[in-house]
């Protein structure tokens, strides 16, 4: 088995004590031991956290209470501030790894890479399988050769999928349905393109309708200001091509069915943007 330097398995947290439970428990069952577990709690009520925690004396853990609730993801980032490990797991508290050997699997799948990603199955309150993260080996490589085209689609998944190196890249705060997916393209960016696959289910996602996401998957407002506020962070960093910047804006356009301008105006203000919008909607005509 490889060993590499220490992970965190940074767990942000809130009320979800019966969750936090099964989570530690899949932990405690790891067969790759070299790891401290940091968790970020942002429940009113410290307490019930607190006696979860209290049962797993045979496990490293660091806990931080916040009096004031962090929010997404300022609290990811918290847990990972505090990280001492090279490597950062970030596990939702209502996640939960799958067998003993997973992380071990996760860790071997790191290769050469600084990122390495998993499949995962989405989980209902009934224990029932909703979905599964199994994406094909065409959209790795796409993924690979277009970071940015994950704004098309998260093929990697839930951030409990994957296992990254520790570095001064944190989840922006002022996403929240892509905030998943602009750190993975800013990290598989940053570690150019070092990153690896895992074909195996090693990850539970539990999924209850009550993930900050989930208020955001059928609000097109929320979902059309934060994928033109990524485009633009991309283009001012100059890490997108113009050829990207402008397939990704005739995506939107197409995917959405916008055709007036101002359909397309509340997402996106950037001249450059509303030339592209024009061109667009003019060769719509033609």
């Amino acid at each position: 088995m490889q060993i590499i330097s220490m992970i965190s398995i940074c767990i942000p947290t809130y009320n979800k004590p019966k969750e936090l439970r099964r989570l530690l428990d899949s932990i405690a069952q790891q067969t790759y031991n070299n790891f401290e577990i940091i968790i970020s709690d942002d429940t009113p009520d410290a307490d019930s956290i607190k006696q979860v925690i209290v049962n797993y004396p045979q496990l490293s853990i660091c806990y931080y209470h916040h009096d004031k609730p962090l929010g997404s993801p300022e609290n990811w980032n918290f847990a990972i501030d505090q990280a001492h490990g090279e490597y950062i797991k970030l596990m939702h508290d209502d996640d939960w790894f799958v067998s003993e050997d997973a992380l071990t699997r996760m860790v071997e799948g790191l290769k050469n890479g600084e990122m390495v990603f998993c499949q995962s199955k989405d989980i209902d309150a009934n224990g029932s399988m909703v979905y599964c993260k199994s994406p094909a080996k065409e959209y790795v490589e796409k993924v690979l050769e277009y970071p940015t085209h994950l704004l098309l689609g998260n093929w990697i998944g839930a951030p409990s999928c994957v296992l990254h190196q520790k570095s001064d890249l944190r989840y922006d705060k002022n996403l929240k349905w892509f905030v998943d997916i602009d750190f993975y393209i800013m990290q598989i960016l940053q570690s150019k393109n070092h990153i690896s696959y895992v074909p195996m289910n090693l990850v539970y996602i539990g999924v209850d309708g009550k993930r900050v996401t989930n208020e955001c998957i059928t609000d097109l407002q929320v979902i059309g200001k934060e994928y033109f506020y990524c485009l633009e962070k991309y283009r001012k960093l100059h890490i997108i091509s113009f050829k990207d910047y402008c397939y990704l804006i005739y995506c939107f356009l197409r995917d959405y069915k916008l055709k007036e301008y101002n359909d397309f105006r509340p997402y996106c203000n950037s001249i450059l943007g509303i030339t592209i919008f024009n061109v667009y909607k003019m060769r719509k005509r033609l």
